[in-house]
Order: structure tokens, then C-alpha cells, then sequence
């Protein structure tokens, strides 16, 4: 009887396999006799029809409303207030924090990619932006109703509590802002035409 044989075993994460999603992988001998990996990608560009200087503009444009968003949030967050110290409330900053910290990431990817991506750095970084502003500015909504609760619910630090509100919604606001100038970067895609590598 037949031993079934195994496959392969992957050793590399989602995420690079993500990240280099439609790139070929060739093992080439250096001087010393060592393998190097060349990566060559396959797949078709996403490429965004603006100068180097609209570019950076727009990333610049992300970042400060970005940025904007996140210290209303932890102007918010950080204030003596009974609200700030009730569990629902605190959930809420959790999430918020979280979300803020996933689209950091996806900002910080943005901003390294330049007017042609691949598959993989347009996942990382434009679309995880633009997911992440959306699910932060939602958390941050929720945080806003609940400061209106606690100002209604607490009879002291009323009106603190309706001004975290309104950071907050502002925060939101300047996230969806971000996200809406983001989407609105013409954008195509493009056929890779780059030929394969001559065979050893």
C-alpha cells in the first residue's frame, strides 16, 4: 500500500502570502553559491492617476486629518470624568484605541506606496486605510451617544461630558473625511506586462 505523499509544508504567514499575492518566487545562485529569492510580480497595477506631488499632498491631507481625529479621541478619553469610568464606556475606548491603532498601520503602509501598487501593498495600504477610517469613525460614534448617556445618566461633569461628545463626533468626522478623499483618487488598473524571466 501506497504511502499518500505529503504536500509541501507552507512556511511563510497569511500575511506575506497576502502581501505577495501574484508574485513569482525564483531561487538564483549569488557568487558564494548561496540561494537568493527573487520576487517578480505578475499580477496587474492598481495605479493612481496623480503627480508626485498630488501624491503627497493627498498622504500628507490623510495623515493630518488622521492625526486630527486621534487626538480629539484621547482628549476625549484622558479626561477626569465619571463617565470615562464606567465599564460600557471604556469598552468603547478599547475599540476605539484598536481600530485607531489598524488604520495607523494602513496609513503608515499608504504612505511608502507610491503611484503603482501591487495587489499586495494596495491591500496593506490604501484599502486597509480606508476600512479602518470607517470602522474608527463608527467606534468613535459610539463613544459620542455614549458621553450623551453619561451626561444624561451622571448629575455631575455634565457639560465635560457633552463636549467629549462632541470631540468625538468630530473625530468621526474627520476620519470619514479622509476616507472620502481618498476614494475619490482616480485610480485604474493596468495590465502587467512585464515578461518572464529567460529559463537556466
Amino acid at each position: 500500500m501506497k504511502t499518500p505523499k505529503r504536500k509541501p509544508r507552507d512556511l511563510h504567514s497569511r500575511r506575506y502570502r497576502r502581501y505577495f499575492a501574484q508574485h513569482e518566487e525564483i531561487g538564483r545562485l549569488d557568487e558564494k553559491g548561496r540561494t537568493r529569492i527573487e520576487r517578480i510580480y505578475r499580477g496587474d497595477w492598481t495605479v493612481q492617476r496623480l503627480t508626485d506631488r498630488e501624491r503627497r499632498i493627498e498622504r500628507a491631507l490623510l495623515a493630518l486629518l488622521y492625526v486630527l481625529a486621534a487626538a480629539l479621541f484621547f482628549v476625549a478619553a484622558l479626561r477626569e470624568l465619571p463617565g470615562n469610568r464606567a465599564w460600557y464606556l471604556s469598552a468603547a475606548h478599547v475599540a476605539s484605541f484598536a481600530f485607531l491603532a489598524w488604520t495607523l498601520s494602513g496609513l503608515f503602509n499608504y504612505c511608502g506606496d507610491g503611484a503603482r501598487m501591487t495587489v499586495g501593498e494596495y491591500a496593506s495600504g490604501a484599502e486597509r486605510f480606508r476600512l479602518g477610517s470607517l470602522l474608527s469613525a463608527a467606534a468613535l460614534g459610539l463613544c459620542a451617544l455614549l458621553y450623551l448617556l453619561c451626561a444624561a445618566l451622571f448629575d455631575t461633569g455634565r457639560g465635560g461630558h457633552l463636549l467629549c461628545a462632541a470631540l468625538c463626533l468630530l473625530g468621526a468626522l474627520a476620519l470619514l473625511l479622509a476616507r472620502r478623499i481618498d476614494l475619490r483618487v482616480p485610480c485604474e488598473t493596468v495590465e502587467n506586462t512585464q515578461a518572464a524571466p529567460p529559463a537556466e
